[in-house]
């Protein structure tokens, strides 16, 4: 599994979501961000839930291989960002 492989996926189930994942060698784990405008209104528990459960679904064993994705509102993106 590459990170472009998790970057496809992720985009591909969340329509117009941007998506930035890189491994982290020394970890030996994949970490990123998920942008998408669908997540506004989703708790953040809620919103790792739709991740991870797309993503074991879609990778089953090496999924184990990501470590964290945090998730944002375009909105909370921006602020993050600002800040």
């Amino acid at each position: 599994m590459e990170s472009t492989d998790i970057i496809e996926a992720l985009r591909a189930r969340f329509d117009n979501a941007t998506v930035e994942i890189e491994f982290e060698e020394t970890e030996d784990y994949f970490n990123g961000h998920l942008t998408w405008e669908g997540f506004q209104g989703v708790s953040f528990i809620e919103r790792q839930r739709m991740v991870y459960d797309f993503l074991r679904d879609t990778f089953g064993e090496e999924a184990k291989n990501i470590n964290m994705i945090f998730t944002y509102t375009p909105v909370e993106r921006e602020h993050i960002l600002a800040a």
